[in-house]
């Protein structure tokens, strides 16, 4: 009995990275209006940059995790594509064989 292989990234690791780049936006969002720094649109500019920032000193880990995941995701795409291409050949030449066969 074979085992799954561990799989080195958590699951929902793009809804984790995604959380956590709101709240950070919340953060900044609420420091900026409290201090008074900016109002209105500039207000949210301002958290923008601010939260933008912290975001990438913050959150390199699930950056990473995020970017491995979809990593994964595309070679699992790109396997089972080449795979069924294969399955494809593999009964297109079953099909040119059996109408050799028959002379037809």
């Amino acid at each position: 009995m074979e085992s799954a292989p561990a799989r080195a990234v958590r699951p929902h690791a793009f809804l984790r990275y995604t959380t956590a780049r709101i709240a950070l936006f919340v953060v900044a969002l609420v420091l900026v209006w409290l201090v008074r720094l900016a109002s209105g649109a500039l207000l949210v500019i301002v958290a923008l940059f601010v939260s933008g920032l912290a975001s990438f000193v913050l959150l390199g880990r699930q950056r990473a995790e995020v970017s491995t995941a979809l990593f994964e995701r595309r070679e699992r795409g790109r396997s089972q594509v080449a795979a069924k291409a294969s399955r494809e050949d593999d009964a297109e030449s079953d099909e040119v064989a059996v109408e050799g066969a028959t002379g037809e």
